[in-house]
């Protein structure tokens, strides 16, 4: 019976722990995508209003891809203009590709510039709090 008691009293501890692990852990940290928040939020627009910045980064990183359709929005995080492009390849296949208003892709899993400065001093914050 003691060891039964022991052993309850031994898993209810280390739930407890990994419970209060986990959210001290998620607490001080915020999203790193701002692009994943801005990805139910873009607005369809016209081929014809696309900066030229935009074809030209088509045109140099998608050669012999033709734009079928393209959507707008507003980084939040870096105030930034993204574009959400549809493009279909000589051989029919679509695919989507996200560029800045420079023409620039972005890659939604790669964090931007500003977003590694936040990562770095929320890791510092959090770490801090330990």
């Amino acid at each position: 019976m003691k060891k039964m008691m022991f052993t309850l009293a031994m898993i209810m501890g280390l739930g407890t722990t990994v419970a209060f692990a986990d959210n001290a852990q998620t607490s001080n940290i915020a999203p790193c995508s701002a692009i994943a928040q801005t990805a139910d939020e873009f607005t369809p627009i016209e081929l014809k209003d696309l900066p030229q910045a935009v074809l030209d980064g088509i045109t140099q990183n998608f050669p012999g891809s033709t734009a079928k359709s393209a959507a707008v929005a507003t980084d939040e995080a870096t105030h930034t203009t993204i574009y959400k492009i549809t493009l279909t390849s000589a051989n029919g296949n679509e695919q989507t590709a996200l560029l800045s208003d420079k023409g620039e892709v972005i890659n939604p899993n790669e964090p931007t510039e500003a977003e590694e400065a936040t990562e770095t001093c929320e890791e510092t914050a959090f770490c801090d709090a330990i």
